[in-house]
């Protein structure tokens, strides 16, 4: 196995493919020391075939107890994307992919941990991603987090339909209290209750941007990834 590769632990050989991982935050040793504050992430490929793999994660905290976290990677070949996730709230914006806890799994204690995972398409080789972040984790606070569920990057709609803006939010230790959402730059609406919805409607002709903004009690912002929406005309 590539020297590059680590294991966080030792793992069954009939589920161990190929696995990366990543110790937060690095630093010295100490022997007969405790617990790192921070949290461990090990990204294996469980089974992998022709045209797709699965990926199991693991989130292992070493520090304190956290409520809310997200993971980040990137994968490595523009072939990789997610077809189906599992136990996150999962996003994929060109190579950058997003995980966010969900209301179940939030919340981790001191030596415990939680896997999530997703099905994975690719062509070709399947290269493991190296830049895995964990944040929220260890008592590190999370800023709002905002990803524009509603509508799909790429949708296509025609002209006079009705558009349901959706944002999914996360904060830690804050609470979202509004998010605002825009289009092309411009502020369309406002909501201050989640789930956080805006309907647009009626829609115009032409290609737009949109994002989600959120805003928590503690005073910090946090902007979605853009997804483009295509609006045809109805004649």
């Amino acid at each position: 196995m590539p020297s590059r590769i680590r294991r966080a632990r030792a793992l069954p050989a009939l589920l161990l493919v190929t696995a990366v991982s990543l110790g937060l935050p690095a630093g010295p040793a100490s022997p007969a020391a405790a617990a790192q504050p921070g949290c461990r992430v090990s990204y294996v490929v469980s089974s992998e075939f022709n045209t797709g793999f699965l990926a199991i994660i693991t989130i292992a905290n070493d520090g304190p107890a956290t409520n809310g976290w997200r993971l980040d990677f990137t994968f490595p070949s523009d072939s990789q994307r997610l077809t189906s996730a599992f136990s996150a709230r999962w996003t994929q914006h060109g190579a950058a992919v997003t995980a966010l806890s969900t209301p179940w799994n939030a919340r981790l204690a001191t030596g415990t941990s939680v896997q999530i995972g997703f099905v994975g398409a690719k062509v070709g080789a399947n290269p493991l991603p190296t830049d895995l972040r964990i944040t929220g984790c260890g008592d590190t606070p999370l800023p709002p987090t905002s990803l524009l569920t509603g509508p799909s990057d790429g949708l296509t709609m025609v002209e006079g339909q009705v558009s349901q803006l959706v944002a999914d939010t996360l904060g830690f230790p804050g609470t979202v209290t509004r998010v605002d959402f825009r289009v092309d730059g411009t502020l369309l609406g406002t909501d201050t209750t989640a789930p956080f919805v805006f309907l647009w409607f009626p829609l115009p002709a032409g290609t737009f941007t949109i994002t989600a903004t959120a805003y928590d009690d503690r005073g910090t912002v946090a902007t979605s990834a853009p997804v483009q929406l295509i609006v045809h005309s109805s004649t």
